[in-house]
């Protein structure tokens, strides 16, 4: 387990050099996840050192003493699934573990870092998750696409389908790495792809053969096929909704996906140890952990 990690900042439209990445702050511990809140310039991360986890702030119009230990423990009960809330300026997050039956979706308040409940789950295993402008999440929970409105806490069971057994079953529409397009008001993901092939051990083997990038119609179900690429291995994202461009860890580098024309670029920068991809517009740049 790394003892520090650093948090930077990333143009994409320029090379990696001296001053890109800059480094904005270091911390103790490993940074997995976070919430950004672009408007006041904080990065809420989520860092794990052994076996304990809590959270701090990051002021990113600094780089110098602007480091904040909440004293929000994440641990256990573990919270995942970081989503910052720009409208009622709350971190949405999901937790489970000690103390909970089941898994709990759970706002966090920026200045007192005081935890609400908003609804409770029997299941856990929340898979990705993405935030409106309006606060509906959604997110993947026993193999379907949930919406809750963290206003309210109600749940809306949409009936799509986020995972099937390859080779069985009709692949589902929309799996893993869940961005809102605010533009579109589509929500944007990943499946894998599989190839069946009969052998004697088995009727049906499913092989890996890559992942597809997808746009999910909420209303109807129906998903669109954006890009399709041959990797696994599928890491930290970001997504630039005015710019229409996903950037994500694969197989260890950057790849950046147009999203409107479904162009794929590898662009070889190995970013293997770069975690938690924010956006943040106006620069253009994206704010990661990176673990040194």
């Amino acid at each position: 387990m790394a003892t520090g990690s650093e948090v930077i900042r990333f143009d994409p439209q320029n090379p990696i050099s001296s001053i890109n990445p800059s480094i904005l702050a270091t911390f103790a511990g490993l940074g997995i996840q976070g919430a950004l809140d672009i408007g006041s310039h904080r990065f809420f991360l989520d860092a794990r050192d052994f076996d304990t986890s809590r959270l701090v702030r990051i002021d990113t119009s600094k780089t110098a003493e602007n480091v904040t230990e909440t004293g929000l423990a994440t641990g256990n009960p573990a919270f995942s699934g970081y989503q910052w809330d720009e409208k009622n300026q709350y971190v949405i997050a999901v937790r489970f573990g000690m103390g909970i039956s089941g898994s709990q979706v759970v706002k966090i308040d920026p200045n007192t870092f005081q935890v609400t409940h908003v609804v409770q789950f029997s299941e856990t295993g929340f898979g990705s998750t993405a935030l409106d402008s309006d606060g509906h999440l959604f997110t993947s929970l026993a193999g379907q696409l949930l919406i809750v409105d963290t206003n309210t806490g109600e749940v809306q069971q949409t009936g799509i389908r986020t995972s099937w057994r390859p080779c069985h079953d009709e692949p589902s529409p929309i799996q893993s790495t869940f961005h809102w397009d605010k533009t579109t008001h589509t929500l944007l993901g990943m499946r894998a792809v599989f190839e069946c092939l009969a052998e004697r051990s088995a009727p049906v083997f499913p092989r890996f053969a890559g992942n597809e990038l997808v746009r999910l119609n909420i209303a109807n179900g129906q998903s669109v096929v954006i890009a399709r690429i041959v990797e696994g291995g599928i890491g930290s994202s970001a997504f630039d909704p005015e710019g229409q461009r996903l950037y994500a860890r694969i197989a260890g580098q950057l790849f950046v996906f147009d999203t409107a024309t479904g162009q794929v670029i590898r662009t070889g920068i190995s970013i293997g140890d770069w975690h938690t991809f924010q956006w943040e517009p106006g620069c253009p740049s994206s704010s990661c952990s990176v673990t040194p």
